[in-house]
C-alpha cells in the first residue's frame, strides 16, 4: 500500500480546525539565520498551513553573520514576550553558531520543534501523564503507524539515521514498552552489514539524506513497511525548477515489493508540517490552562 501523507495530513487538518475554534490569537515565530533556499521553502509550507488554520505567523530573519551572543539575545526576547506562544529555530544554523546552545536557549514551553534537551529528555522518561512535545517528524511517523495499523509490538524496527530530529528520538518513542514496544536497531549510512540488518526489518525507517541508499541490491521482506524520510534534490531538466525530489529509498523498485511504503514527496513531509501545527496548538493550550 502506498501511504498517502498528503491525504492523511488533510484529514488531521480538519481535526485541528475543530480543535482550534475556541482558541484565539495563537502567535508563532520562526527564527531564520541567512537565506538558505531549502529553509525558505520549508518555512513557506509552514506559513501556508498556519495561515490556513488562522495561526499568526511571523518570520524573524537575521543576517547570516549574526554573532552567537546577538542571536541568543534575540531568542531570550522571544522567551520573555508573553504575546509569543511558540517558536522554532530553523535548522541548519551557520557553522559559526553553536546549534545546541542556541536551541537550548529557547524556553521549552515555547519549543514547537521539541528539540531542547528538556523536551527530548521527556521521551526517555516515558511518563504517560506528562505533557510532551515531540519532534514533528517523529510525531508524523507515529500518526502514520497508528492510522495504517502497522504492528510494532515485538517487531524488528530498523531505523537508519541517528539525528536528534528523527532517528534518535524516534527510536526512544517506538521502543517504549507501554506503547509501541518495538525492537529497535539504530543504524546510520556507515553501519557495516547494513544489507543483512535490513533483511530482518519488519519496519524500515530511513532518514539519512543519501539518495537511494536503500536500492534494488537490498533484499527486504515482502511484508516490510518502508517509511522514507529522506529529501534529495535531483537535477532534472524536464522540471521547471530544474530539480525533482526523491528519497533515500529506490521507490520505483520497492513500490510493489513491500506491504507499505511512503513516497517522496507526498509521504512523511506533509505529516511533519501538520504535526508541527499540532505542537503549536498544544503549546498554546498547555501554557494557558
Amino acid at each position: 500500500m502506498i501511504i498517502d501523507g498528503k491525504k492523511l495530513s488533510n484529514e488531521f487538518t480538519i481535526e485541528l480546525k475543530n480543535k482550534i475554534k475556541k482558541i484565539k490569537n495563537i502567535n508563532f515565530v520562526v527564527i531564520l539565520v541567512g537565506n538558505d533556499t531549502n529553509s525558505l521553502i520549508y518555512i513557506k509550507y509552514k506559513q501556508k498551513k498556519c495561515e490556513e488554520l488562522g495561526i499568526n505567523f511571523k518570520l524573524n530573519q537575521y543576517d547570516i553573520n549574526i554573532s552567537e551572543k546577538d542571536l541568543l539575545n534575540e531568542v531570550e526576547k522571544i522567551n520573555t514576550d508573553d504575546n509569543i506562544d511558540s517558536c522554532i529555530i530553523q535548522l541548519p544554523l551557520p557553522s559559526h553558531l553553536n546549534q545546541n546552545k542556541i536551541l537550548n536557549k529557547l524556553d521549552p514551553n515555547k519549543d514547537a520543534d521539541g528539540f531542547t534537551f528538556f523536551n527530548l529528555g521527556k521521551l526517555i522518561k516515558h511518563d504517560k501523564e506528562d505533557f510532551v512535545i515531540k519532534p514533528a517528524t517523529v510525531l508524523g511517523i507515529e500518526k502514520i503507524i497508528n492510522y495504517y495499523n502497522i504492528e510494532t509490538k515485538g517487531k524488528n524496527i530498523v531505523i537508519i539515521g541517528k539525528s536528534v530530529i528523527v532517528g534518535t528520538p524516534l527510536g526512544l518513542v517506538l521502543s517504549n514498552e507501554s506503547t509501541y514496544s518495538g525492537t529497535i536497531t539504530l543504524c546510520d549510512k556507515n553501519t557495516e552489514n547494513l544489507r543483512e540488518i535490513c533483511k530482518n526489518a519488519d519496519i524500515l525507517i530511513v532518514s539519512t539524506g543519501k539518495h537511494n541508499l536503500i536500492d534494488h541490491t537490498f533484499e527486504l521482506k515482502k511484508s516490510v513497511s518502508i517509511i522514507d524520510v529522506g529529501i534529495n534534490r535531483i537535477k532534472d531538466e524536464s522540471k521547471k525548477s530544474g530539480f525533482r525530489t526523491e528519497g533515500d529509498v529506490e521507490y520505483n523498485y520497492f513500490e510493489n515489493k513491500c506491504e507499505n511504503i511512503t513516497p517522496v514527496p507526498g509521504g512523511v513531509g506533509p505529516m511533519t508540517v501538520i504535526c508541527l501545527i499540532e505542537n503549536i496548538i498544544n503549546l498554546k493550550i498547555y501554557n494557558h490552562k
